[in-house]
């Protein structure tokens, strides 16, 4: 890698810059030139030539098979590339102008599946077969929306700085995003804080430095992924994602305050005029918590049925295992008497023999 790009990339978050210099390296070979190359050219020939470049390079990236993507790149994907190659020359101050149609068309992606939309029930459903790690994931990741790469940062000290003996939500504070650089105010539901708290109890040995999930961010996807499949839950052709939780949290909390709110709590850019104090933040989540937990039974009374028919369909079926064993012990019983009976006659006879 030419110092030019070097240069650029290492001014980038870790996540980031893993990504980056991915696509990066794509661009290079695309472009059969480094970074300092494509600078000077840019300086050189203006903005005409790379704006085509990209759109070439979008064009290329969507057909040209790989070995990960077999039938070219998805949409999304090539909306990231594109935008790590418009880094490189904003970086260096030469951004590429588009008009607003061109830009429509960069930033147009077309997901090749559509995400699986969790409900309540499906949450539920999960957390059933699910150890307290798992729980963790799910109810905790659904409670507090944050992005994949965040949650996965998430502390043991994160939690213990948390007076959890209040009453829901909690509010972890202002938690700096990776993505885009702002700060979220993520909250902790009913469903969550027993789960924060048996966590901790469970592991009290380890350092308030030490995440969590000492796991990739694409691994939270692929848990999500088995225990969907685990509690019979019928996605179809949609696609399970650890950011359905993201997006489950989010169509609920926005149906309880402006675009801006939402954004502050999940963590999205707004602008600066938007803002509003994190003391409002805490009761548009209480009033959405109805909607957002999926556990607590005095909020959702089918919870509490389904627990009870679950609970008596369990009964039934240890009952009948009981009948069926007592049956077998009684059939039992009376092969063994039939047994002892012929054991009595030939001793009888044995008897009789030695006389």
């Amino acid at each position: 890698m030419d110092k030019v790009s070097s240069t650029w990339l290492n001014t980038l978050s870790e996540s980031t810059q893993k990504v980056y210099t991915f696509y990066w390296k794509k661009f290079l070979e695309f472009t059969s030139m480094n970074g300092k190359e494509i600078l000077e050219d840019q300086r050189k020939e203006g903005n005409g030539k790379w704006k085509s470049k990209l759109f070439e390079f979008k064009k290329y990236l969507l057909k040209t098979p790989t070995k990960n993507h077999p039938e070219g790149m998805s949409e999304n994907s090539v909306k990231t590339a594109i935008g790590c190659i418009r880094g490189f020359f904003s970086y260096y101050e030469t951004p590429i102008r588009f008009t607003r149609g061109e830009k429509a068309r960069l930033k147009k992606a077309k997901r090749k599946r559509k995400d699986y939309k969790f409900s309540k029930n499906d949450l539920r459903k999960i957390a059933m077969v699910s150890n307290l790690k798992e729980k963790y994931i799910v109810l905790v990741g659904k409670s507090l929306g944050l992005r994949a790469s965040d949650f996965i940062r998430l502390t043991y000290g994160d939690y213990r700085a948390l007076d959890l003996t209040q009453e829901a939500p909690i509010g972890l504070g202002e938690y700096d995003t990776q993505k885009e650089g702002i700060s979220a105010n993520p909250f902790l539901d009913s469903d969550s804080i027993p789960i924060i708290q048996q966590l901790l109890d469970s592991n009290r040995d380890k350092k308030d430095n030490e995440r969590v999930l000492e796991i990739r961010k694409t691994e939270l996807t692929v848990i999500l992924q088995r225990l969907t499949k685990r509690a019979n839950i019928q996605s179809g052709n949609q696609h399970v994602r650890f950011h359905g939780l993201r997006k489950f949290l989010i169509d609920r909390i926005s149906s309880y305050c402006s675009e801006s709110q939402w954004k502050q709590i999940v963590g999205k850019v707004i602008s600066e005029g938007e803002y509003v104090s994190t003391r409002q933040l805490k009761p548009i989540y209480l009033r959405a918590m109805k909607d957002i937990s999926c556990l607590t039974l005095n909020n959702n009374t089918s919870v509490l049925k389904e627990t009870i028919e679950h609970l008596e369909g369990e009964n039934r079926i240890l009952k009948n295992r009981v009948d069926l064993l007592q049956n077998r012990l009684d059939k039992q019983h009376v092969e063994i008497e039939a047994i002892k009976g012929k054991m009595i006659k030939v001793d009888a006879l044995v008897s009789k023999k030695r006389i």
